[in-house]
């Protein structure tokens, strides 16, 4: 039975690698090698691409060149074969079964589904075991993720793959030139920033000094300060993709983090406060907010509409959109690409058109190296080496300026880890033992902990895992992803999961654009708040569209809670 499936397996496989018109899978147009073993490896192409796992395909079949993986026959190694793909998520959720692909790494993974729908196999062995001179890939994930990966009954299913947060990226060269920092002095003689005559910068969004965030906007206000001054330089503060408006969304998320900090921000998926009471609004006197403090439990979960980071955050970004000089106008293009915002911002101050800032995720630089960014900046010479950007730090406080800020109301760095990334093995595998070992062993080589370093050199982003990289590695990357690796290592992160019976249940509704900020005004349903923005709807009707009602979460959510004896 299992040589019937496989062979069917590679017809389809084979019949994929005719011309594009034939079959939607793009494999490269590599030949199958008869005299090897194929393992077929599905990828979602975007974010870190596929350019890594060319370099893992190459290194892992030359280590097993001369492996039997198919005994009785004459085939020796392997021929790793590579689908780059755009579908993920809840796509794969439904094609998976029927897939001749092995091994895959996707994004959007509703990773309890598959559990429980028997989509990927259990690799609890591969995930303890202790390689020769190594460390299992269990003895690398923080409890929290195991805890995650585990709780449906004890075994592994699948292991985190590359880590995506979204927020704000800034040029850190535009920023040094021009001087968008504010000075310690409050210097009246240069609209609050520095000069040359004044260099001391203020204590930035953390509210400490001498750190590396120092002279940075400390509150919103002084944020919006900072996009007007921008302006008398002819700078541009944002630019972002108006092709995928769900982007702008990520401006409101790393906006929340830093307001809310970490265990606020993960009530979104745990519903459990643990007896702590968070800031909510409960009503408005006149625009003027109403603010309570709650518990939230699951049967308060309604209460996560109602935090009042989100509303600052829309707040936020209304006030952002209500000036259209604040953004690039490609950004309400609707043709307009996350890549070609990427080029856009990277190429701007090349062009003397500069812009400060990108809406888009950690992994943004590889986006870009990939789809050939660089390689066009090149003709501009020495001025497009080099180039120094970063990971904006927010502000987590609302007006003001930095003299309201200090280490007690600062902001703590915290990230939102929202892409919810892993590798699996196909289930549909599980009466092939000899597919399993070699698909067992492919994720044991991508997971050793030279790999891991090799990914993180090679791609700039992290992995939900313990690694780290050597001095050599680290200088090697670019500026942006060693800043990157610097934040991340000293923020607080949260996961876009729980072991929540309701979130487990309901992954959906509080993962999905529409689930996250989905609001309806006057009847009138909306996914983003940018689309609301544009037709002139106001933060506080957004913000209070999107609440829910104590008996319509009881009538969605009820049989998931928790009952205590």
């Amino acid at each position: 039975m299992k040589r019937i499936m496989r062979i069917a397996a590679l017809v389809l496989v084979a019949s994929c690698l005719l011309p594009a018109a034939a079959c939607a899978r793009d494999t490269g147009g590599e030949a199958i090698d008869e005299h090897r073993t194929q393992l077929y490896v599905s990828n979602f192409n975007g974010g870190v691409g596929t350019e890594w796992l060319y370099g893992v395909k190459e290194r892992f079949e030359a280590a097993y060149r001369n492996e039997v993986f198919e005994p009785g026959t004459d085939k020796v190694g392997v021929q790793v074969i590579i689908e780059k793909t755009k579908d993920r998520g809840g796509t794969l959720t439904g094609t998976i079964s029927s897939s001749p692909y092995a091994v895959f790494f996707s994004e959007s993974v509703p990773y309890y589904e598959w559990v429980r729908n028997g989509l990927v196999l259990e690799i609890t062995d591969l995930v303890r075991q202790t390689p020769e001179g190594g460390a299992s890939i269990e003895s690398r994930l923080s409890d929290e993720t195991k805890k995650l990966l585990t709780f449906i009954d004890g075994n592994y299913y699948a292991i985190p793959h590359y880590e995506g947060f979204n927020g704000v990226q800034y040029d850190i060269d535009l920023f040094e030139q021009y001087g968008f920092y504010f000075a310690r002095s409050g210097n009246p003689d240069n609209f609050g920033f520095v000069s040359a005559d004044d260099p001391e910068r203020s204590c930035g969004p953390d509210g400490k000094y001498r750190t590396s965030d120092d002279g940075l906007p400390a509150t919103y206000d002084e944020f919006f300060t900072l996009c007007s001054y921008m302006l008398t330089k002819n700078v541009t503060p944002f630019v972002w993709t108006g092709e995928f408006t769900e982007y702008t969304n990520y401006l409101l998320e790393a906006l929340c983090a830093r307001y809310g900090e970490a265990y606020e921000t993960a009530l979104r998926y745990t519903f459990d406060s643990n007896g702590q009471e968070v800031e909510v609004i409960t009503d408005f006197n006149g625009d003027t907010p109403v603010i309570d403090h709650v518990e939230v439990t699951e049967q308060s979960g309604y209460y996560i509409y109602q935090q009042s980071s989100r509303y600052y955050a829309l707040q936020f970004f209304q006030r952002l959109m209500s000036n259209s000089r604040y953004y690039s106008d490609l950004s309400t293009s609707p043709t307009f690409s996350h890549l070609d915002a990427q080029e856009e911002f990277f190429m701007s101050k090349l062009e003397n058109r500069p812009i400060a800032m990108l809406i888009d995720g950690n992994y943004w630089w590889n986006e870009a190296q990939e789809n050939g960014v660089f390689t066009r900046a090149a003709s501009y010479g020495s001025a497009a080496e080099n180039r120094n950007f970063g990971w904006m730090p927010l502000p987590g406080v609302v007006s003001g300026t930095f003299e309201d800020v200090n280490e007690e109301n600062g902001a703590k760095a915290t990230l939102v880890e929202s892409l919810r990334s892993y590798a699996a093995i196909n289930a549909n595998i599980a009466d092939d033992p000899d597919m399993v070992r070699l698909a067992k062993l492919f994720l044991q080589f991508v997971y050793s902990d030279e790999e891991l370093r090799t990914f993180t050199a090679t791609t700039g982003v992290t992995r939900n895992i313990a690694y780290q990289l050597n001095s050599t590695e680290f200088a090697q990357m670019p500026s942006y992803a060693r800043n990157f690796w610097q934040y991340r290592e000293q923020a607080d992160i949260v996961r876009s999961s729980s072991t929540s019976l309701l979130f487990m249940a309901n992954e959906n509704d509080f993962t999905t654009v529409s689930g996250v900020w989905g609001s309806t005004i006057d009847s009138t349903p909306y996914r983003f708040p940018y689309t609301a923005f544009r037709e002139s709807r106001s933060a506080k009707d957004y913000f209070t569209g999107m609440w829910v009602s104590q008996s319509d979460w009881d009538a969605m959510y009820r049989q998931y809670y928790t009952v205590s004896d």
